[in-house]
């Protein structure tokens, strides 16, 4: 499902591999349903603040240790015009204890069923999974227009290219992590939402399942 595992299926198996990337098919709107933690977020918004999220389950694989470390190495002014929303299931008792014992505010909403309207609600995503692959939430985000904030190894740059879609961070870095966020909060880049969409493009199904036709037909 990317170029980053066919890489490690070359180098550690020595076989061959196409690769096919998972494939997001965009969400009708009118399939959503508002609650009440959509309205909470917009009520940060509307004070002002920059709203960076992360979309996924809550646990360490995605790093939400280096996530809750970058956050507290930015200043209480940055910290102020900035709200880190996450969304997801998982072990929200552990990092809200994290969380409370660096003495910085984040908010977990939990599990959604559709979580469309919060990249759109969202001013930046954080997308630093330890895991391979071409991830949906990276494309779901991209599709949303929305600049994702990226570690710069493979599973990452296949996908997000700096300064253009999204934000480079060195590789498991919390100090460049920090600095990742930084730009984002002080609006050190200037993105393009329509690049960004266009960016996400060829993940859409439509596309994908082209890719699947024709090794199929092979």
């Amino acid at each position: 499902n990317g170029w980053d595992t066919q890489d490690f299926i070359t180098d550690y198996f020595d076989l061959d591999s196409e690769v096919i990337p998972n494939g997001y098919r965009p969400i009708q709107k009118d399939l959503t349903t508002p609650d009440e933690d959509m309205a909470f977020v917009q009520e940060l918004k509307n004070k002002g603040k920059i709203i960076i999220s992360h979309v996924g389950t809550v646990r360490k694989v995605k790093c939400m240790d280096h996530i809750l470390a970058a956050i507290d190495k930015l200043s209480p002014q940055e910290r102020e015009k900035s709200a880190f929303v996450f969304i997801g299931k998982g072990m929200i008792e552990e990092y809200s204890k994290i969380a409370e014992s660096y003495g910085i505010e984040v908010f977990f909403l939990g599990e959604k069923k559709h979580v469309q309207p919060y990249y759109e609600l969202s001013d930046f995503i954080i997308n630093v999974s330890g895991g391979s692959g071409v991830s949906n939430s990276l494309i779901e985000a991209l599709s949303a227009g929305r600049p994702v904030i990226v570690w710069d190894n493979k599973t990452f740059t296949q996908v997000i290219e700096d300064g253009v879609n999204g934000i480079w961070c060195s590789h498991r870095n919390v100090e460049a992590l920090a600095v990742g966020f930084r730009k984002a909060i002080n609006r050190d880049i200037v993105f393009n939402e329509d690049i960004i969409k266009l960016s996400a493009e060829d993940y859409q199904w439509k596309n994908v399942v082209k890719q699947w036709q024709q090794i199929l037909k092979n």
